[in-house]
């Protein structure tokens, strides 16, 4: 067996590996985003049934508040794993 096989072999189950992470990762962001469209939904429709009383209004400003800090944290973690796949030349089919 050729001494370079074995390195061939490695970089094809790093690359797949990373392939399967990259769409579990994507799988995971898609859910994330659909659960934050229906909590931005949940929170506007206890906003609106509120009556104006205060701790119902409150509960759902924090609703919101806490949905868009998800949103933002789902973002930049997105955001880091594409930049540091592109840093290490994982682009095209690899790049998440």
């Amino acid at each position: 067996m050729a001494q370079g096989s074995g390195y061939l072999l490695n970089s094809t189950l790093v690359a797949q590996a990373l392939g399967v992470a990259c769409n579990v990762m994507g799988v995971i962001f898609s859910l994330t985003m659909l659960l934050a469209v229906v909590m931005f939904l949940l929170s506007a429709f206890s906003f609106m049934v509120s009556g104006g009383r205060e701790e119902q209004v409150a509960v759902a400003k924090s609703r919101f508040i806490y949905t868009i800090v998800g949103v933002v944290l789902a973002v930049l973690a997105r955001g880091i794993v594409v930049a540091i796949s592109g840093f290490f030349g994982f682009n095209g089919a690899l790049a998440c």
